[in-house]
């Protein structure tokens, strides 16, 4: 494989692991919405508008994933990345 394709294997990699952890926020700041508006337990922290934010705040982070161009996905993606 030329340099070229490692470096556009290791961006693909890098972008992969950018999309992984905007889903996984998104996905846990639009579970922390249902979760707020569905459990009265949790009904003196959740006000309407918190609810409206936290699930806004998700499909926002869900659409960056899915929408984001592959050298921003990347550039998230080498930022997580472990040392090693």
């Amino acid at each position: 494989m030329t340099k070229e394709g490692d470096i556009d294997s290791e961006r693909q990699d890098a972008a992969r692991r950018g999309r992984a952890l905007l889903y996984t926020v998104g996905g846990a700041l639009a579970a922390s919405a249902v979760l707020l508006d569905l459990l009265p337990a949790l009904g003196a922290f959740a006000s309407p508008l918190r609810v409206r934010a936290l699930a806004l705040a998700g499909a926002l982070f869900l659409a960056i994933g899915r929408l984001g161009t592959p050298t921003l996905l990347s550039g998230l993606g080498k930022r997580g990345r472990r040392p090693g």
